[in-house]
């Protein structure tokens, strides 16, 4: 009886210990700083017109690696470093992103233990030390002039039944916190940052659209009014097919770019046409799908179109073959030039000016485009001419 009471004393001491341990042990610092609720990320970030660069990192899990995307503004023009400085439509995009990241506040504090970050989704992309490719979370950074860091921020998971709001962290910092993020949506697809109407042409301008592969030639009469060469009285023109050819035209998307080689550019660019290429630019351009007949004339592997406007400027599209790594892309072309035969008299300045301009656009780049998007445009006879239906004889 004697011992079971002592090991009764025993256990019982041991037990006020234990709870007296608890009480008197300081509380972690956990998620409960007051301080940091409702408070702006980068209070000193202010102005939206002062960011000069955004780049996003993205994480791909398949491969290990970190996605950077950027866009950058150098000397007043928009471009995409690493799409070979493609121009980009960064100049009113890029501010309205910034002011979404000015408006992020801290809504409430997760936690400060670096063993959460992987199942928030906070890990940063950029860091080659981690064991782990899994929690990797979306790395943005602002930065204005000579590179002055504005605002950095990793964006992790969204929060279980609050798709509004994500996990956050600050680069190098352990806490964790909840941030809002409805409006804040950054893209890292190409087609999101350059200007989507490729040909900078109105869909009501185009008055003409030739599918040469098909021997199509369609003209607009009048307004949704069009005719096709050798059309006889008892067919008429699918209006609707031929309005998604003309939405493809006016809205391609452009899913990445290749440069041209310089002299090939050059070759281009001139008003005269294309002059005598290097061996080499010409295996280049056939790789490519484009190839030279013996008068020089070039030719697409996989056909040509012709979209010619009021304005007497027109375009030609040709579709190459199938673009390396680009799944099911394809390369196109796209050269430009002016109807003569549409002036009455002397060209305008504001139209010859414009011709210039646009080659200047297109002389430079391989265009690779979504070869669904060229099965589209390049319809048949057959897709796009239908017989008249007849009212019943009474």
């Amino acid at each position: 009886m004697r011992e079971t009471w002592k090991t009764l004393a025993l256990g019982g001491g041991a037990l006020v210990l234990a709870v007296l341990a608890w009480v008197t042990t300081p509380e972690p610092s956990t998620p409960a700083a007051p301080q940091d609720r409702g408070q702006p990320f980068f209070p000193e970030f202010t102005n939206p017109n002062a960011a000069t660069s955004l780049e996003v990192v993205e994480f791909d899990e398949q491969t290990s690696r970190a996605r950077p995307f950027k866009v950058l503004n150098r000397d007043g023009r928009w471009t995409i470093p690493s799409r070979y400085n493609y121009p980009a439509d960064g100049g009113s995009r890029l501010p309205a992103i910034a002011a979404d990241v000015i408006a992020l506040e801290k809504a409430d504090i997760v936690s400060d233990e670096a063993r959460d970050q992987e199942r928030c989704g906070v890990l940063d992309p950029l860091d080659e030390t981690l064991p782990t490719t899994k929690g990797r979370g979306t790395r943005i950074t602002v930065k204005g002039t000579n590179e002055k860091m504005l605002a950095d921020i990793i964006v992790g998971k969204a929060v279980e039944g609050r798709s509004s709001l994500r996990y956050v962290r600050l680069p190098g910092q352990r806490r964790t916190y909840v941030a809002r993020m409805d409006h804040l949506i950054v893209s890292t697809r190409f087609a999101d940052w350059i200007d989507r109407n490729l040909l900078q042409v109105d869909r009501e301008d185009i008055d003409q659209i030739l599918i040469l592969r098909e021997a199509l030639a369609l003209r607009k009469k009048a307004r949704d009014v069009w005719e096709a060469a050798g059309m006889s009285s008892a067919e008429t023109i699918d209006m609707f097919r031929l309005n998604l050819v003309i939405t493809k035209l006016v809205e391609m998307e452009v899913a990445d770019v290749q440069p041209k080689p310089p002299s090939v550019t050059a070759s281009l660019t001139t008003a005269s046409g294309p002059t005598k290429l290097l061996r080499s630019d010409v295996a280049d351009l056939a790789a490519k799908g484009f190839s030279f007949t013996p008068a020089g004339q070039m030719l697409a592997s996989q056909g040509e179109v012709v979209v010619h406007t009021s304005t007497g400027i027109f375009y030609v599209l040709r579709f190459g073959a199938v673009a390396h790594g680009g799944g099911d892309n394809v390369y196109l072309l796209i050269s430009t030039g002016f109807d003569p035969s549409a002036a009455r008299g002397a060209v305008p300045d504001a139209v010859r000016t414009r011709v210039e301009r646009l080659r200047a656009r297109f002389a430079p780049w391989y265009y690779v485009v979504s070869n669904d998007s060229v099965k589209k445009i390049r319809l048949s006879r057959h897709d796009l001419i239908k017989s008249r239906t007849r009212s019943p004889t009474p």
